[in-house]
């Protein structure tokens, strides 16, 4: 047979055959790399935003793909795992985890009923991020809760008030550290004392430097905060300023708190938001029912939920303290909202 082919089209055919199979690797070879290098840039991303994956993989087997008779193709091979533990993994382990699928290749996206193991697997995992995204305040909940924006210690109201200079009343913001982190954990710390003698300096400076802002990273002096107090931050502060509308009174303190802390601990806007759902006037309620439904409640029902708090990337984990900077009571000019703070 091979004397009647012409050796040079023989040839020829030879390197085409030759020259296409390395196109096909260097194609095998490129896009390999470029998987390689997509799968890196995933793995960082995972690891960088602090995400977690949840990787299935097949516990029972699949015909491999063979040639069946009439030669055609089917899966009449012999029974392989197609997606195993192994391959499934991104090798990730802080932010993976693996879970097996009681099923095979044809069968791991085939939910057959919602009593099927894989299938509450797949909506206890999908509740559970749900449940993680924490969305924020919006329009709506904050035309129902009215808050004092100039109230904060970092608002622009107040960003030219004066601060402790570094190395300064260094005693009672020691006693403040030793109050926060303290094992017998009382609720309050009053710093009292006649007029002029620096206690909101104190107070601003307290709040400036528990803020998740200064721990994480500026220019602030922060030498009196100690490794103990790593998980101290600053949940949130109002500071009341007689002659000004929306600090010289309560009115808007628990409301101003409230979306502050959802800020700080986003976890709690579920909470919060429902408060405001179930009583959509709760900012025209007495005091005791708004510290009650905006602050208290959301806060012990989060405590009850996780058995430490989270706040993503930004919070470590581990028992949270929360601190709440109320200034300057004696400016509040309704004495009555004077006696019940």
């Amino acid at each position: 047979m091979l004397e009647d082919i012409d050796e040079e089209e023989l040839s020829n055919q030879c390197e085409g055959v030759v020259q296409h199979c390395f196109e096909l690797l260097k194609y095998i070879d490129y896009e390999a790399g470029r998987v390689t290098l997509t799968t890196q840039t995933f793995i960082n991303q995972i690891s960088d935003n602090q995400i977690y994956i949840y990787s299935f993989y097949e516990t029972h087997t699949t015909k491999a793909v063979a040639r069946v008779a009439g030669g055609g193709w089917g899966r009449s091979g012999e029974p392989i795992l197609v997606v195993s533990q192994n391959s499934a993994r991104l090798r990730i382990d802080r932010f993976e985890e693996p879970i097996a699928a009681e099923a095979n290749h044809s069968t791991i996206v085939k939910l057959q009923s919602p009593q099927d193991k894989t299938y509450t697997t797949i909506r206890d995992r999908l509740k559970k991020i749900t449940e993680s995204v924490c969305p924020r305040l919006d329009d709506r909940d904050l035309k129902k809760i009215p808050y004092a924006r100039s109230a904060a210690f970092d608002s622009f109201a107040q960003q030219f008030d004066p601060k402790c200079h570094p190395d300064t009343r260094k005693e009672p913001l020691s006693q403040i550290e030793d109050w926060a982190k303290g094992s017998d954990r009382k609720g309050i710390f009053w710093l009292n004392g006649v007029a002029g003698t620096g206690k909101s300096t104190i107070s601003r400076t307290v709040a400036q430097r528990f803020s998740r802002s200064s721990k994480v990273g500026s220019n602030v002096n922060n030498n009196f905060i100690s490794e103990k107090s790593e998980n101290i931050y600053l949940g949130a502060s109002f500071f009341f300023k007689r002659g000004e509308n929306e600090r010289d009174n309560a009115s808007k303190l628990f409301t101003t708190i409230a979306v502050q802390l959802s800020q700080e601990l986003p976890e709690l806007v579920p909470y919060i938001k429902r408060a405001i759902q179930e009583e959509p006037d709760i900012a025209t309620k007495s005091l005791g029912r708004q510290f009650e439904l905006l602050v208290f409640d959301p806060l012990q029902k989060l405590s009850q939920q996780n058995s430490y708090y989270t706040s993503r990337s930004k919070m470590k984990a581990g028992s949270l303290s929360l601190l709440l900077v109320v200034d300057a009571l004696d400016e509040c000019r309704d004495e009555s909202d004077n006696e019940y703070q």
